[in-house]
């Protein structure tokens, strides 16, 4: 039996030009030495940044306390899957502190991404269109808190890799190339599960795809037989850390970690603003893609309809995935970049309107992010700095509790952990206060009566809990000093002492 693939070069815009031959196309490997030089000049300034985004440095917090034995959920409490935090665990052998040594690690993954997008693209597009796609990707993720290490800068890899796959195996009939493609896919999508979960909803969708293709070309007991075999496959990595748990005693840990407390989150202030907000992000390279679209409708080509469908579909799933868990925080548009991106592709071969689109859509970004402009980056890391300056090195030993700021400055001053919920927002914020599994303000009983070297505390959130607050003021002033304060984000932190 024959594999049948998409042409190297779909012919998507009959009738209208395309990039002069002249430019030729440029091998494999130059494509990818572009977009690796220019994820790397596009973080350039952010490197060594010790205060990108609070969430990676949590993460980094988390890898770290991980080599020194302490275990998620247990030891250290977040909701995100433990494939994330060994992520950073492994990043942390890496030596030094960690932060520019994720950022660097994130920088390659960002790359790759942008890589496969291209790779993708180049099937409907030609290789300069494609690579335009990619350098799209990478300006344009540095517009929503995509410019280190958040979780979908590392899963978006796997997942535009289990992309490639999943369309090479739709357009082959040799059951079994097909079989080990389809289990290869659903393997990626298993473990970039393990780092974020929504991700869940891609990976339904491709698991549709290939189980259609499955009855196309074999009887339905084998394709049946298959699609269980690749969901399983898919759920593999969830239920070995879940395995891993129960043989600790701390299964419930897991489950109330891992899928119950996103449930018990409030909802976010402001969302309905965000999301507005959220929705110009997408609107160049969404207006892109509809362009694309529009001038490949009428086309008669099958494998184009079946492509420009396949990035459809798989738009619409990482649409779903962004809005499923409903707190709309600019970072969860991530995934969405990759099929805009790839979608967006072909438009960019065609004169004049192509290089005149692609030229806006990268100018946009890239005057947003103001590069390398790092005025705001010196007044962060000074902030930062400021922070770890009030810090006594004894810390070490007599241990810290953030309620606000950076969880860098964790890292930075080795200090260790007063409690099990060391993230900043956890024991403060109204969203988390019944999703943490536990009262908070019995935590900040514990915590006053334990009594930590070092406080760390900003202002209040609006609507926090009001006893968990009056206990922490009467705390601080009966048993700690003010040692300092220092600006942070626009907020005044306070570092207390105990006496």
């Amino acid at each position: 039996m024959t594999t049948r693939t998409l042409p190297a070069h779909l012919p998507p815009f009959a009738g209208t030009p395309r990039l002069p031959a002249r430019l030729g196309q440029p091998p494999a490997w130059a494509g990818a030495a572009i977009l690796l030089v220019a994820a790397f000049l596009i973080r350039l300034p952010e490197f060594g940044n010790p205060a990108i985004q609070i969430d990676e440095q949590f993460y980094l917090l988390v890898g770290d306390r991980m080599l020194h034995g302490a275990v998620p959920y247990i030891d250290i409490w977040d909701r995100k899957p433990i494939g994330l935090f060994l992520l950073y665990a492994a990043i942390r052998l890496l030596g030094g502190v960690g932060i520019l040594q994720y950022q660097l690690v994130a920088a390659c993954f960002a790359a790759g991404t942008a890589w496969g997008i291209a790779r993708i693209a180049r099937k409907a597009a030609g290789e300069w269109p494609a690579i335009a796609s990619g350098l799209l990707y990478l300006l344009w993720i540095e517009t929503v808190e995509g410019g280190g290490g958040q979780a979908p800068v590392f899963y978006n890899l796997l997942m535009v890799a289990a992309a490639a796959l999943v369309l090479r195996a739709a357009n082959g009939s040799d059951w079994r190339i097909f079989r080990r493609r389809s289990l290869a896919a659903m393997a990626l999508v298993g473990v970039a599960m393990q780092i974020k979960y929504t991700v869940a909803v891609e990976g339904l969708f491709f698991g549709l795809v290939l189980t259609r293709q499955a009855l196309r070309i074999a009887p339905p007991g084998r394709a049946l037989r298959l699609s269980l075999l690749c969901a399983g496959t898919a759920m593999l990595p969830t239920l070995i850390a879940l395995a891993y748990y129960a043989r600790l005693g701390a299964a419930p840990a897991f489950l109330f970690a891992n899928f119950t407390s996103i449930g018990l989150r409030a909802p976010p202030p402001s969302g309905g603003a965000r999301l507005w907000l959220e929705f110009q992000h997408v609107l160049p390279l969404a207006l892109c893609c509809a362009a694309s679209w529009w001038q490949t409708r009428k086309e008669a080509d099958p494998d184009l309809r079946q492509w420009r469908l396949f990035l459809a579909c798989w738009l619409a799933a990482a649409v779903l995935g962004f809005a499923c868990v409903g707190a709309f925080y600019y970072h969860y548009l991530l995934p969405v970049y990759v099929p805009l991106a790839i979608g967006a592709a072909p438009i960019f071969g065609r004169l004049p309107i192509g290089p005149v689109l692609a030229g806006l859509a990268m100018w946009i970004p890239f005057h947003a992010i103001d590069w390398p402009g790092d005025g705001e980056r010196r007044i962060m890391r000074g902030s930062v700095e400021a922070l770890a300056a009030l810090v006594p090195p004894e810390v070490d030993r007599g241990c810290m509790q953030m309620l606000d700021g950076p969880p860098s400055l964790y890292l930075l001053r080795h200090a260790c952990l007063a409690g099990r919920w060391p993230f900043p927002d956890h024991l403060v914020s109204p969203t988390e206060a019944h999703a943490i599994g536990i009262n908070p303000t019995q935590e900040i009983r514990r915590l006053m009566i334990a009594r930590p070297l070092v406080l760390v505390v900003g202002p209040p959130m609006e609507g926090a809990p009001g006893a968990a607050l009056a206990m922490l003021r009467a705390g601080l002033a009966e048993g700690y000093r003010l040692n300092g304060t220092a600006r942070y984000e626009g907020r005044t932190l306070s570092v207390y002492i105990r006496r």
